[in-house]
């Protein structure tokens, strides 16, 4: 094969039983020097020859038989110089004629521009044409040829099959692009699918009608309903009648083109339930158009019913406070009165008991009255973050090391200063610890707080009894009042606490509070 160190050098093959026809086309394509300038002279009077075309040259092979000239093009595509166009004679015995000598090139090779060369009325052109079909690129020429028509056929289909090349190497490299870039894109698409399906919120869409598009995994196990029965459907039946006002209201404003947040009631799929929703919700635009609205709502059933009983829980306790503090304080009044008219005539050490369990009663109340106190601070429940919270209190202790880890908000009140106060001064003061580490994870709708300690650890025996009120151990022991505090705060903010051992030592409090929603 011919080397192609000009970029305009084309190949040309000749495939023709007749090797004076080769030598006829070596002639009239690779011109000498001496018969050049007379050429070009009379080729440009005849073609408007320009400067591009001076510069052309050609690379020609010879084949004799159409089963060589089709090996040739086979050699010729391996070694990726293949040819541009093929002058092929129609009777070439005792092998195949030119007709199956095409058809088996263009099978391999579909882009060559061929020329049948022939002296006979072989195939009329609609014999051609229902041989090949409508292609441009086949072309007869009569034998004897003229050589200015041959020049002119081999620069023109030469010229031809380039720009065709040309131009499917950038239809290749459009469409691999275009490829690439719908991998990327299905790639994307499917990553956020992904993310949306397993994300912790419910998400659905909604059209201009309110119907549903699109509603994720969470929102099905959340109503415990089918996705593919919702598709399709307006959201109406499933608010709770109170709410649909409302519900319609916010969509329309959505509509509108404004972003929106509210809670809503709504029926689980049997419509024997209802759950309590946040929902933040957005418009979709397409085109600088609202084309629907987007949705994320988080399931805060528990936390409303946490809510609600904790409110409950302080209107109860207060009434219940109000009345023992009556009820017991007129009645040790009346018992103190008795007592010093008794001491005169009844024995000392029996009165001494009574008074002494008159005193303890009276503490009673008045503990109660503390307790009241904290309570009814509880009045709302506001978002503190955690680990400010902390960092505020250990400040207060100069004498132990801290290192706080993660972060998380919770509905809380000031009382939660004196949760962690305690916990520091019991691990301080009982537990004999100079060290402490403080996890803070938010996981959901839970904020889990870690309180570790290397302290001497709290004995299995009492793990059970330490939240108690009153109850102590120890030397160390006082009242009984702090963890039986922490508890009552922590179970006030519908949270809970509890204690297990440190490795190597120490205890770990763990605490558990509702995590706020984020906005």
């Amino acid at each position: 094969m011919n080397e192609m160190n000009n970029p305009n050098k084309k190949r040309i093959l000749i495939i023709d039983d007749n090797t004076q026809i080769h030598q006829d086309f070596k002639k009239v394509l690779l011109i000498s020097k001496e018969n050049e300038n007379d050429l070009d002279i009379l080729e440009e009077a005849l073609l408007g020859k320009t400067s591009n075309q001076q510069d052309e040259t050609y690379s020609i092979d010879y084949a004799s038989q159409g089963e060589e000239g089709f090996k040739m093009v086979e050699h010729s595509i391996k070694e990726k110089e293949p040819y541009a166009v093929a002058f092929i004679d129609v009777r070439m015995p005792p092998g195949w004629d030119g007709i199956e000598t095409i058809s088996k090139i263009w099978e391999v090779y579909p882009d060559l521009q061929v020329v049948i060369c022939t002296a006979y009325s072989d195939y009329s052109w609609d014999e051609l044409f229902n041989k090949f079909g409508n292609t441009d690129k086949l072309l007869i020429l009569k034998k004897p040829f003229d050589n200015i028509e041959v020049r002119q056929l081999t620069y023109t289909l030469s010229k031809k099959w380039e720009l065709n090349r040309i131009a499917n190497l950038k239809l290749n490299t459009l469409e691999r692009n275009i490829e690439e870039r719908t991998k990327e894109l299905q790639q994307s698409e499917e990553k956020y699918r992904t993310m949306i399906e397993n994300s912790n919120d419910m998400i659905w869409t909604l059209d201009t009608k309110g119907n549903f598009c699109y509603i994720n995994k969470k929102s099905e196990e959340v109503t415990g309903g089918s996705i593919k029965q919702e598709i399709g459907k307006s959201f109406n039946p499933k608010i709770v009648e109170e709410d649909l006002e409302m519900v319609q209201n916010v969509f329309l404003d959505t509509l509108a083109g404004n972003s929106n947040n509210y809670e809503v009631r709504i029926h689980n799929s049997t419509r024997t339930e209802i759950i309590t929703l946040s929902v933040n919700t957005a418009p979709i635009f397409k085109e600088g158009k609202v084309a629907g609205t987007v949705s994320f709502g988080r399931d805060i059933t528990k936390s409303k019913k946490t809510e609600e009983e904790i409110q409950l829980s302080r209107e109860r306790l207060h009434v219940l406070t109000k009345i023992l503090r009556h009820d017991l304080t007129n009645d040790f009044a009346v018992i103190k009165s008795a007592l010093r008219l008794y001491r005169v005539n009844s024995e000392t050490k029996m009165l001494d008991e009574i008074d002494k369990r008159v005193k303890n009663g009276l503490d009673t109340i008045h503990r109660q009255q503390k307790q009241e106190s904290f309570i009814k601070t509880h009045s709302y429940l506001a978002e503190y973050k955690i680990e400010d919270v902390i960092d505020k209190t250990v400040k207060k202790y100069s004498d132990i090391e801290s290192k706080v880890s993660g972060s998380g908000i919770v509905f809380a009140d000031d009382l939660i200063y004196s949760v962690f106060d305690n916990l520091i001064s019991n691990a301080i003061k009982h537990g004999n610890s100079t060290k402490l580490n403080i996890e803070i994870n938010s996981k959901g709708d839970d904020c889990e707080i870690k309180f570790m300690d290397n302290g001497k650890g709290i004995p299995d025996k009492i793990k059970k009894k330490i939240f108690d009120e009153g109850f102590f151990y120890g030397n160390t022991g006082n009242t009984g009042i702090g963890l039986f505090i922490v508890k009552q705060i922590i179970e006030e903010y519908g949270g809970t606490v509890s204690v297990e051992d440190n490795k190597p030592n120490g205890a770990v409090f763990v605490i558990n509070l509702r995590n706020v929603i984020e906005k």
